[in-house]
């Protein structure tokens, strides 16, 4: 169970009571305490020394309290002291630092409100957030300096986090530095683009495309009328903007849709170099460009001669699933590609079983039988 509390008062008069050459038993009994925090109280006083009753020590002790104050030490001792007091209780030798001391202190404050919380709303003075600012930065500068650094939140934590996120706004000066700051930080921009962060949206995007729900809702924004005019006023915009965005844009997402030719269009492309070798090139990377579309077989050899190789579920207005373009259709195509000086051949993924027959179509075309 623990003491009464000590009171100055006590501790004056243990002092009072030492210098008078009482031993530490003699003043234990007077206060009616133990002899060990009267031990405690004179060590720290720095009264070890007075123990005659000559009167000797009583000397000594009031010439350096003349010297040096009320405690009696030089600025060396004293910070001899404070030096000795801070490595008796660091680290975890302090017992705040204790598991089991810090549930209890956490238990004993639950329900206690926090006096940080009556500050909200309160206007902080301009000084006063410039040497928090600084002070957190020279905390921080290194991140392993923060509390939170590799201890992992829990999913409970992490969502009240995020309601206490929900509202907030910063304003537009603070979130135009807060972005130029991160368009500068190359840590930033290899952090963006790494490996394992790719691999990690993937995941999730697929995660959630996997879900019903969020299907159906992204297909009702998606077709609705004002995503399409939000999408095509953009586009139009940029495009004048820019005279050569749109040429860029369908090479950037044919190069995407195309990194290689798939499976249908290296058959097409084995039987190309079998029957004109080095005769055709595919393209089909976006590498090659006519009237903002991207054919798959270019011939290089001085023939203005494209072949087409066409599925039936993108191209065949009657078998896909959505409304096709004019454009997208064997006849839009060749006639769009003839504008240019072109002839096109359209391959249907379909042809490609028959081996013989589609070697015939392709040698009439290229002999100018077929155009």
């Amino acid at each position: 169970m623990r003491g009464k509390p000590v009171t100055v008062q006590e501790i004056d008069r243990i002092e009072a009571l030492r210098l008078q050459g009482l031993t530490i038993y003699e003043i234990a009994e007077r206060l009616s305490r133990a002899s060990s925090f009267v031990y405690g109280r004179i060590k720290s006083l720095g009264l070890q020394s007075c123990l005659d009753r000559s009167g000797s020590g009583k000397k000594a002790w009031e010439m350096r309290r003349k010297k040096y104050g009320r405690s009696g030490c030089s600025p060396e001792g004293l910070q001899k002291k404070i030096r000795q007091c801070r490595q008796q209780f660091s680290g975890e030798r302090n017992p705040s630092h204790r598991a089991d001391v810090r549930r209890k202190i956490s238990m004993a404050q639950k329900g206690v409100p926090c006096p940080q919380r009556g500050r909200k709303g309160k206007v902080i003075s301009l000084s006063q957030r410039k040497r928090l600012s600084e002070n957190a930065k020279k905390r921080f500068a290194d991140p392993r300096n923060h509390p939170l650094y590799g201890k992992p939140r829990s999913e409970e934590l992490k969502e009240k986090q995020r309601k206490a996120m929900i509202g907030r706004k910063h304003i537009e000066k603070h979130n135009q530095k807060i972005s130029k700051g991160l368009l500068e930080s190359e840590k930033f921009h290899k952090a963006m683009s790494s490996e394992k962060r790719i691999e990690k949206i993937k995941q999730k995007v697929s995660k959630i495309w996997q879900q019903p729900e969020f299907r159906e809702k992204m297909k009702q924004i998606q077709t609705s009328p004002e995503y399409r005019k939000a999408i095509s006023d953009g586009l139009v915009r940029k495009a004048k903007e820019d005279s050569t965005f749109h040429e860029r844009r369908i090479k950037a997402s044919t190069k995407t849709l195309h990194e290689r030719p798939n499976q249908s269009e290296l058959k097409l492309n084995t039987l190309l170099q079998q029957l004109f070798t080095n005769e055709y090139k595919y393209v089909g990377d976006g590498s090659f460009i006519i009237a903002g579309k991207c054919p798959d077989f270019v011939n290089v050899n001085g023939k203005k001669k494209i072949v087409e190789l066409f599925g039936v579920v993108f191209h065949n207005p009657e078998k896909a699933f959505f409304e096709v373009p004019y454009e997208q259709t064997e006849d839009g195509r060749v006639k769009l590609f003839k504008k240019y000086g072109f002839d096109t051949l359209i391959v249907w993924d379909s042809e490609l079983d028959n081996v013989p027959m589609l070697s015939e179509k392709l040698m009439r075309f290229h002999s100018g039988e077929q155009s």
